[in-house]
């Protein structure tokens, strides 16, 4: 983790140095969001009838560096702190003529993300107003897991230490001085790769993936 955290330092620095180009533009983001937890079963299987345990709260923040090519066309990544909640609802033996053993585990999985998108800004639809669309994908770099409710499966790690997905915006920028602009937008993201490890007994019998709506919002300079 410490590695994972001097490297973060190492590329924001980096992107700072670099950002101080006319064409890059650096931005503080805050991202309060509704964190999902996708479970598929394996039909038959022995968790079949596991499913999700509710939606989490969680925020993202950090900074983000957008590098203009052309006037409204950007290429955009960033450093993001970032928390997602994976709640499961663990159903065991759902065809036993027991009754059903179920366990619910919650987590909260801590990333780095780090965005690779291209922003596509429109002409001014107002005064020193403007629409970007913002299309991509992120890579989440765990940083810890952390457990909720105290049920605990081993010693070992439950989720895996990397995940990818797409990344899809929508926003407005507002200019409120010479050098800085207001922005606010919605975004969607999703993991696409299995989180859970094979640490444990789940093997392939349950598949769970983590996505997220977000209001993002901020100020570049």
């Amino acid at each position: 983790m410490k590695k994972i955290i001097f490297l973060c330092l190492f590329l924001s620095l980096s992107l700072f140095a670099v950002a101080q180009d006319s064409n890059v533009k650096i931005a503080l983001r805050l991202a309060p969001n509704l964190s999902f937890t996708g479970v598929t079963p394996e039909a038959g299987g022995y968790y079949d009838g596991s499913e999700s345990a509710g939606t989490g709260f969680k925020i993202a923040f950090g900074p983000s560096f957008d590098f203009f090519f052309q006037e409204n066309y950007a290429f955009s990544t960033g450093l993001w702190y970032n928390v997602k909640s994976s709640n499961v609802r663990f159903v065991q033996n759902p065809t036993a003529p027991e009754p059903q053993s179920t366990v619910e585990s919650k987590y909260n999985l801590q990333y780095v993300t780090i965005p690779a998108t291209i922003k596509l800004f429109t002409n001014e639809v107002a005064d020193d107003l403007r629409i970007y669309f913002q299309v991509g994908g992120t890579i989440d770099i765990k940083l810890s897991e952390k457990n909720k409710n105290n049920v605990v499966f081993g010693t070992k790690p439950l989720y895996k230490p990397v995940n990818i997905g797409p990344y899809l915006g929508i926003g407005a920028e507002l200019v409120i001085s010479e050098a800085n602009i207001a922005f606010a937008g919605l975004n969607y993201s999703r993991g696409i790769l299995q989180t859970l490890t094979n640490n444990i007994e789940f093997d392939d019998n349950i598949k769970t993936q983590t996505s997220q709506f977000a209001l993002e919002f901020g100020l570049k300079f």
